[in-house]
């Protein structure tokens, strides 16, 4: 086998003349979205912003896009606030 051979058995053409390494066991990897919040701390610290009383509970979805905050109020009441953790964006629900 020649030079040639053995350097294109390890990448591959994608138009002529431009080659990308290649591996037979990778696979495409996705890209991640950037998270404006990416911890559950962080999102409390941004409920704590906009709503006043108690931090009960955080829990994040199963993807990871967003927190659920369960507050209580100084009021006795429990209400729950929604943060977007890609955007950032805090609503009460």
């Amino acid at each position: 086998m020649d030079k040639l051979s053995a350097s294109n058995s390890q990448s591959r053409f994608l138009t002529p003349g431009i080659t990308q390494q290649y591996s037979p066991n990778s696979t495409p990897r996705k890209n991640k979205p950037t998270l404006a919040i990416k911890s559950s701390q962080q999102a409390i610290a941004r409920v704590q912003q906009q709503y006043q009383g108690k931090v009960l509970r955080v829990q994040s979805n199963r993807s990871g896009n967003s927190y659920q905050v369960k507050m209580l109020s100084s009021d006795g009441r429990v209400f729950y606030v929604t943060v977007d953790a890609r955007t950032g964006a805090v609503r009460r629900n």
